[in-house]
């Protein structure tokens, strides 16, 4: 979840923002979820941000404080607040069957409201189901901060999955349970050898890795330079959601480094005939020392 109301100062790093190249997309279905997330950050500047996420998250969206957790649950008896938070995508995949997608993109929040001069930057990662009413629904929610002079320009992309990688709806369990199987090896593998091995096995070409305090990497190479020095002692996987066509989703849980340090990770993952990461993000718990 980009935000918890009542711990701000705490999550406000994990918001930026920038600007982006548009060029035109064809697929009305990846547009769709583009515009739903712009309708979303309008939302949050014209009704506050709490109104605005308890609308736009579906009722079973986990979110991150930055334990996993219920996100509804978590916000409903909190106050409205009055700082500002603007965001806009600059990179939507969906899944052949349409029901399901991811957005990230840059964000800036302003503690003090929209004339705040004090502005804190990173990008946010959001993962979206359709409902049975066929509206979309955030269903996971996360964000990770850099410094502004990690701020950089990005060309809006939106892509969706080929037709000819759609399988059955009802192939949709099997297809689960492959990704859940990916998942945990990646973890066996990271907590074995470093989570370097597991990204040169498990990452795709153009996978992004958020991790608190660098803008996101968007290449597997930059990536598994990113990720060389992390060491975990466990993994901890909390569940997983799936499209229809069994061709994209999503899994989170907790990570435990070496020196004992929590994490949560979420991982997008795109079946290219085997599972692969295309979002890895790992957002830290405070420390206890």
């Amino acid at each position: 979840m980009r935000i918890r109301l009542t711990l701000l100062v705490q999550f406000v790093v994990i918001f930026g923002a920038g600007y982006v190249c548009v060029r035109a997309e064809s697929d009305p279905i990846a547009n769709q979820l583009a515009q739903v997330e712009r309708e979303f950050s309008h939302a949050a500047g014209e009704r506050g941000i709490k109104a605005a996420f308890l609308s736009f998250f579906d009722d079973d969206c986990v979110a991150f404080y930055p334990q996993p957790a219920n996100a509804k649950k978590s916000l409903i008896d909190e106050p409205e607040s009055g700082a500002a938070l603007s965001w806009f995508p600059v990179v939507v995949e969906v899944s052949a069957s349409g029901d399901f997608g991811f957005t990230t993109g840059p964000s800036e929040y302003r503690p003090g409201g929209k004339t705040d001069t004090t502005v804190y930057y990173g990008h946010f990662v959001s993962v979206w189901k359709k409902n049975p009413e066929g509206q979309w629904k955030v269903v996971l929610d996360v964000g990770s901060g850099y410094p502004k002079e990690d701020k950089r320009d990005e060309e809006f992309t939106a892509r969706r999955n080929s037709a000819r990688e759609k399988k059955k709806h009802d192939s949709s369990g099997s297809d689960r349970s492959g990704m859940m199987t990916a998942d945990s090896l990646l973890s066996l593998l990271a907590t074995a050898n470093g989570n370097a091995d597991a990204a040169r096995e498990f990452y795709a070409d153009d996978v992004r890795v958020y991790r608190k305090g660098f803008f996101p990497s968007q290449s597997k190479n930059r990536a598994e330079g990113l990720v060389h020095d992390e060491k975990f002692s466990r993994f901890a996987c909390y569940g997983g959601r799936i499209s229809a066509a069994g061709d994209l989703g999503c899994t989170y849980g907790i990570a435990v480094g070496g020196d004992s340090d929590t994490s949560s990770y979420i991982r997008v993952w795109r079946n290219e005939g085997e599972w692969k990461v295309v979002v890895d993000v790992l957002k830290p718990w405070p420390s206890k020392k």
